[in-house]
């Protein structure tokens, strides 16, 4: 029975991220046509083909849950499009990836600002990011889909709470001036502990410690009152998130680690705009926003040779992204988009290019991400390209959905794969 235990929540959460899959591309479908979400029953042959011999498709288990909530919940469902909201955002972060990002309304209108190079709130892009060791556990409990008898490597799911983390800081806006940098964890919004998984983890190594004999139980119970004092009055990395890139007006005080220690600052929100295109002493600092191609043009007219710096990139806008390659590779296949359970992968092509591109040097470091990723393995793939710095090998492209709410979020797609054999970094 101990044993049943220890596994049991592995299990209930490899089957609700399995459940979340199956209806979530129903929900994505219905919202992507502007339909009704949740109207008529979803019959699908792909869905029932991913069993041999199924006797009820998995997207109609969804369907009768929508179904018998609205017949039989105790008060009247009077908005069904944000009851399908809500199924999205438990669908999306039921993933377990950082990639993949649910966003309210408030925080989409915000984001895609922010692919237009206007930051809001304190200027700042921040990801919830799961370290190396949270990583394999997450690895873990995925191979506990295929074999749900095998005891979980998690006894408390706390510690599977990313951190928050920055990701891109807007020059000369509130979080700059503040000293704030990419890469730097926040860890406390407006007064409240900013939660994460170190106390939980804490826990686990003590709970260990006690089946062992190491530790008395007393100590078991002293931390639990600690954990929940803690918890009591904090603040999830999500809400903190929402606080702190959203919002045009007003001061926030917030506490953060950086290399050199922890720091506390209050900062004033307002929106920074940023160029896609800045030049310094020869060198090009490209930001792939909205509309990047027509400034990269300028930028980069009549030069055979030209340094591109893509540190301290967003996301990004991908479409934006597929316009500077045509502005500086030559045609043909750049690469492709492979998706694990897809045989024949997504070709990526410059249609039009310049027939004579320049030779290019590419500046990166650990906050190239997003669409810059794609576009300079891209490059380098191409041999058009050197890269100095470290460049993320396994880029991912991510779709952007809005809802009809006016919600949305991010779904990685694919991970890029460049045509030519790459060059090693410097």
């Amino acid at each position: 029975m101990a044993s049943v235990k220890k596994h049991l929540w592995a299990s209930g959460a490899a089957l609700l991220t399995l459940g979340g899959l199956m209806g979530g591309a129903v929900l994505r479908d219905r919202a992507e046509r502007g339909s009704n979400i949740l109207d008529g029953p979803p019959r699908s042959s792909i869905f029932a083909s991913l069993e041999e011999d199924p006797t009820v498709p998995e997207s109609d288990f969804f369907y009768e849950l929508t179904q018998l909530v609205r017949r039989e919940y105790v008060d009247k469902v009077e908005d069904d499009q944000k009851l399908a909201e809500g199924a999205i955002r438990g669908m999306v972060n039921g993933l377990g990836d950082p990639n993949a990002e649910f966003l309210s309304k408030d925080q989409f209108a915000a984001f895609k600002n922010l692919l237009a190079g206007r930051f809001e709130g304190i200027g700042v892009e921040l990801q919830l990011r799961y370290d190396d060791e949270q990583k394999k556990w997450l690895k873990d409990l995925d191979r506990l889909k295929s074999n749900p008898s095998a005891e979980s490597p998690i006894t408390t799911p706390g510690v599977l709470i990313p951190s928050l983390v920055v990701t891109a800081v807007a020059p000369g806006g509130p979080a700059d001036q503040a000293g704030i940098h990419v890469g730097d964890t926040v860890v406390m919004v407006e007064g409240r502990k900013v939660l994460d998984s170190t106390i939980f983890r804490e826990f686990q190594a003590v709970q260990a410690k006690v089946r062992k004999g190491e530790a008395k139980l007393n100590d078991l119970t002293s931390l639990r009152k600690r954990l929940a004092e803690e918890a009591k009055d904090a603040m999830s990395p999500g809400r903190a998130r929402e606080r702190l890139a959203v919002g045009r007006q007003g001061e926030i005080r917030l506490g953060w680690k950086s290399t050199d220690g922890a720091k506390e600052a209050t900062v004033s929100k307002r929106v920074v705009q940023i160029p896609a295109i800045t030049s310094q002493g020869g060198t090009v600092a490209l930001k792939l926003f909205t509309g990047a191609e027509r400034a990269l043009a300028q930028a980069i007219e009549g030069r055979s040779e030209v340094t591109l710096d893509l540190r301290n990139s967003t996301i990004g806008d991908f479409e934006a992204m597929h316009a500077c390659l045509e502005v500086l590779a030559a045609p043909g296949p750049i690469g492709e988009i492979k998706v694990d359970r897809q045989m024949k992968p997504k070709p990526i092509v410059v249609a039009k290019g310049d027939p004579t591109p320049p030779k290019i040097r590419l500046l990166v470091d650990g906050s190239t991400r997003g669409a810059a990723a794609i576009f300079a393995t891209a490059l380098q793939g191409r041999g058009q390209a050197s890269i100095e710095g470290q460049l993320d090998r396994d880029p991912m492209e991510l779709r952007v959905v809005e809802l009809p709410t006016g919600a949305g979020y991010l779904l990685p797609v694919g991970r890029f794969i460049a045509n030519a054999k790459q060059e090693k970094s410097k």
